[in-house]
């Protein structure tokens, strides 16, 4: 399952899923990361990689961030 969720719903139903077996790959573009990875709680410092509220939500995921606008990012999807 490709996971273009957002903030709270999408990447909740992507977590269920996954959780329950299915494979489900995170995808985000570098110019629009999920809005949920400068969430609080952090770990430590302010990172786009310690957002505990992100973590949470994305669990059991794989993740990739991809341009779509490009055709190698179109391919790789």
């Amino acid at each position: 399952m490709a996971d273009f969720g957002w903030a709270i719903a999408g990447p909740v139903l992507g977590r269920f899923l996954a959780h329950h077996g299915a494979t489900v790959f995170k995808i985000e573009s570098n110019t629009r990361l999920d809005a949920t990875r400068m969430a609080f709680p952090f770990r430590g410092k302010t990172s786009r990689n310690n957002s505990g509220n992100f973590d949470q939500h994305n669990a059991g995921k794989m993740s990739i961030t991809l341009n779509l606008k490009s055709p190698k990012g179109r391919e790789i999807f």
